[in-house]
């Protein structure tokens, strides 16, 4: 799997709790991926929710990716707020502490095998996440 966003960059950043520059803005961003079922066979539609949280204490941009295993196609993505996607990133701008921005995506199951789905979130504000833990999450089927 390749990560969508350069969580390493933060990660350098975050040397101890102390370590932001006075009047940077910090927030913990997350991303939670709800699978309505485990296992699928080829042809199969199946839609997946993708949310980014901004659990705060500061005001974020907020965008929200996925990818996608081999035996997965990607048939429709729905952005918060009815933003277009870009390919498979939804940007609807600036969360709030405490904002939710749902993202549906509609997938296609194409062969059998293992099938997984991945989401991240991430900033392209000047915001730094906190906690970069929880900016990734997965979801799995069995396809048989």
């Amino acid at each position: 799997m390749r990560p969508l966003f350069p969580i390493v960059a933060f990660t350098a950043l975050l040397v101890s709790s102390n370590a932001y520059p006075s009047g940077t803005p910090h927030a913990d961003l997350s991303v939670h991926i709800f699978a309505p079922v485990t296992t699928a066979a080829p042809g199969d539609i199946i839609v997946f929710n993708v949310v980014g949280t901004n659990h705060g204490p500061s005001p974020s941009q907020l965008d929200t990716a996925v990818d996608l295993s081999s035996n997965l196609e990607v048939i429709g993505i729905r952005c918060a707020f009815n933003v277009s996607s870009d390919g498979d990133v939804c940007e609807p701008g600036v969360a709030n502490p405490g904002d939710h921005f749902p993202m549906k995506v509609r997938v296609r199951v194409t062969a059998p095998g293992r099938a997984w789905i991945e989401g991240c979130v991430a900033s392209e504000g000047d915001t730094i996440d906190v906690h970069n833990g929880n900016d990734c999450g997965y979801a799995y089927l069995q396809v048989r």
